[in-house]
């Protein structure tokens, strides 16, 4: 039997490829897509980048989001093509094939085709995996700090997913013909999708599980900490909008039926018959559509936001071309250091010929708080008593990071001369609104002092590094007449004592990296108060730009990488989607036309149906987006010092241009749509 079974099954491919052409469509994407994606979250080279961990950490776990979702598209296009075929099935049943000869059928077909169309699905994940990193490192002058060799074993992991797939698709389709009869399976093409019970409970389960998962994604304060919540945040969201296309919107459809003034137009009246009439599976291909968008807007928005926003990060974050410290932490040091770190950059700068220029020096003390109203206090650092390591809690949204310096040393660095008492400050809040600006007081670890005025800009950050832009939002600077007059207060909390000496330089960016492996010369020699614990470091903003916007460019090849293929997936989609339904619809608008319905209202049908159909998808996206923005701000600003507006305003044009990009690719193929039920008409 096996001798007739494989040729049949073979010429019913063959003879069926206007079905099978846009299967094949969505499995080669599926798998195109899931290729890529594991070549990325398990690449070696991308735990080494800053920030890598927290990245592979949310590759790993999208992997799982986008197997998911590709696991629905092809069981959504293979539940299409199989209602197709349940007449030719149920006809092989009358004509004397028993069941058992119609499973082992559908076993050939379902193997030639899933095994054919994974092979093309790798071969052009592989090509496209190529030519994207070709073009990057073709356009971009950037290096990229991953592994780009090529790794058998993605190949294994992705053989093994997609054979899971394809058990799962033998059962699915085994299980259609074993429990139908070949009369039954006959009248199954024609049969529309049983009406769902209790949608209006579902819908409102799918609404809790995306409003739940919001709730999660901007609750989120510590990236690191809580990647595992946006996780799960990530699966309810994922829940909920495949529940709310498919339940909510037959709610919706439903209720549009019930108001006569809108349902009974022809326009509507067969739009909104049409879409009740298969709402399940319409729904599955409507929610994968969203899902890809909102990939597709969240991996460009953070790749495109990282590479535009990362250059005035470093600029902000290293304000000048070098810079020599001693950071003594939770105490005061004896003596001043400044001296001998100026002669040390000095020398420093004449031996291998910097030009050094603006070379200045500074004394402040930093300290990480909180404010309790108007009263400023440090953490609390304590010692272990097993380690004798010195503790602390990791900063939050409502952490402050206080800089506190001198008069002396601010009329110094802003060539002004102000005067102040013992008790009076000058004051600078960047978070202070425009009556806390007014305030004449202010407390700093329960020590009252009087402001003399709110300063206009923090005049420290525009000369010495800082290093907690990155993960405190609030910062202040407070100016006190000595340092003498709040050091005591600050005893047990966690501030840093720190000297620094800093100059720009007129060498070349060249000179400047090569002056770079010379540091430890410097390190070496510089002063340490015995019994204090002190850091020594000496930067040089020319070594860090460079590797900064190398391990930044391997990230923007990450972030442009999986918008690439998301966005590609998502076209290639809406395609299938658009010629499915075409051809699930031709037949029915061919009866319409045949009981008098006109080819202008046919059209015009049509094309309120799939405007309705297909832009429902990428405005909840663009919910999405929103939902996932705080998350995403979080991560970047873990990996990068950016400003808030460095993420919002590429965001936002990314937002606009995928809309456009979405809106050309619903032109397109619509045509398509269009032709094939027009064909019929």
């Amino acid at each position: 039997m096996s001798k007739v079974l494989f040729p049949l099954a073979l010429a019913n491919l063959r003879k069926n490829y206007r079905l099978y052409g846009p299967f094949a469509l969505a499995f080669v994407t599926s798998v195109a897509l899931l290729y890529n994606f594991i070549t990325l979250a398990f690449n070696p080279s991308l735990s080494s980048l800053r920030g890598g961990p927290s990245i592979v950490t949310v590759l790993a776990l999208g992997m799982i989001i986008l197997a998911i979702t590709g696991a629905a598209i092809i069981w959504y296009a293979n539940g299409f093509v199989f209602k197709q075929r349940t007449k030719e099935y149920g006809l092989y049943g009358i004509l004397g094939l028993e069941r058992r000869h119609l499973l082992s059928l559908m076993w050939i077909e379902i193997t030639v085709f899933s095994g054919l169309s994974a092979l093309v699905g790798l071969a052009t994940g592989v090509l496209v995996n190529r030519l994207i990193l070709a073009l990057y490192q073709r356009i971009m002058d950037l290096s990229l700090e991953l592994d780009t060799k090529f790794q058998p074993q993605y190949l294994w992991t992705c053989l093994t997913l997609i054979f899971l797939l394809y058990l799962s698709l033998i059962v699915i389709n085994s299980w259609r013909i074993f429990r139908l009869k070949p009369l039954q399976l006959v009248r199954e093409s024609r049969r529309g999708e049983k009406k769902g019970r209790f949608t209006w409970l579902s819908a409102l389960i799918g609404l809790g599980l995306m409003g739940y998962g919001y709730y999660l994604a901007l609750s989120i304060e510590n990236a690191l900490a809580a990647i595992m919540v946006f996780f799960v945040a990530v699966l309810l969201v994922t829940a909920g909008t495949y529940l709310l296309f498919q339940a909510g919107s037959i709610t919706l459809l439903k209720f549009l039926k019930g108001r006569k003034s809108y349902y009974y137009k022809p326009e509507n009246f067969i739009s909104t018959s049409n879409l009740i009439f298969r709402m399940r599976k319409n729904a599955v291909g409507l929610a994968t559509i969203c899902l890809l968008s909102t990939m597709a807007l969240v991996t460009l928005s953070a790749g495109i936001s990282l590479f535009l926003g990362t250059e005035s990060a470093i600029n902000r974050f290293y304000p000048t071309d070098y810079s020599l410290s001693l950071n003594y932490s939770y105490q005061m040091p004896s003596g001043d250091a400044s001296q001998k770190l100026d002669e040390q950059l000095s020398q420093f700068g004449q031996k291998y010929q910097l030009d050094l220029v603006d070379m200045d020096h500074t004394h402040y003390i930093q300290v990480i708080g909180k404010f309790h109203g108007h009263d400023f206090r440090g953490q609390e650092v304590h010692v272990d008593s097993e380690t004798g390591m010195v503790k602390h809690d990791n900063p939050d949204k409502e952490s402050a990071t206080l800089n506190i310096i001198s008069l002396a040393d601010y009329n110094h660095l802003s060539g002004q001369n102000y005067q102040l008492a013992a008790n009076q400050v000058l004051w600078f809040d960047n978070q202070a609104s425009a009556a806390e600006r007014k305030n004449q007081e202010i407390q700093v670890a329960g020590q009252n002092f009087q402001i003399q005025e709110h300063l206009a800009s923090n005049l420290l950050e525009t000369k010495a590094p800082d290093f907690t832009m990155n993960f405190v939002d609030h910062r202040t600077l407070l100016v006190v007449s000595d340092l003498s007059v709040i050091q005591d207060k600050l005893a047990g909390t966690n501030f840093i004592s720190r000297y620094t000496v800093y100059a720009n330089s007129q060498a070349s960016h060249d000179q400047q990296l090569a002056s770079a492996e010379h540091l430890e010369e410097v390190l070496k020699t510089v002063h340490v108060d015995e019994g204090i614990p002190v850091n020594a470091s000496f930067l040089v903003k020319a070594e860090i730009h460079d590797s900064y916007m190398q391990m930044i460019g391997s990230i923007f090849f990450i972030g442009i990488f999986l918008a690439a293929i998301f966005l590609l997936g998502l076209a290639l989609t809406i395609y299938y989607k658009q010629i499915s339904e075409g051809l699930e619809d031709a037949e029915r608008f061919e009866i319409l036309q045949k009981v008098g319905l006109t080819k202008q209202a046919i059209h015009k049908t049509i094309r309120k149906q799939i405007t309705v159909v297909f832009f429902a998808p990428i405005i909840l996206a663009l919910f999405h987006l929103a939902g996932a923005y705080h998350m995403m701000s979080l991560i970047l600003r873990l990996i990068s010092a950016m400003r808030l507006e460095d993420i919002l305003i590429p965001t936002i044009g990314t937002a606009l241009a995928i809309t456009l990009f979405y809106f050309l690719v619903f032109l397109i193929t619509s045509r398509s749509y269009e032709k094939i039920v027009s064909s019929k008409s």
